[in-house]
């Protein structure tokens, strides 16, 4: 069974968004500030932070994900989501 759980109307949410790379030094202190912010985190994990109007409509309309079209929504918001779960490898026995 999936847990959803959304924080709302958020004044303002801190982020550490920016470089894709451990940050060194002065970059350290480089913070980034959402107004009306929101989260949403899925299985104790974080799935979208932002704007609430950004975020919300992320939330999925059925508690148990069990509904297509609201994960067709959720993989066409969050394209890389699912990167790390498969592995393909080819192998030519010729």
């Amino acid at each position: 069974m999936s847990r959803a759980i959304a924080v709302l109307n958020a004044s303002q949410i801190v982020t550490l968004r920016g470089p894709a790379r451990a940050r060194v030094g002065p970059e350290m202190r480089e913070l980034g500030v959402v107004e009306n912010g929101a989260l949403l985190a899925i299985d104790g994990l974080i799935r979208a932070v932002g704007r609430r109007e950004d975020v919300e409509p992320q939330i999925p309309d059925d508690a148990a994900m069990t509904d297509l079209e609201s994960w067709h929504r959720f993989e066409t918001a969050n394209p890389d989501i699912f990167r790390g779960m498969y592995q393909f490898w080819v192998q030519n026995n010729a």
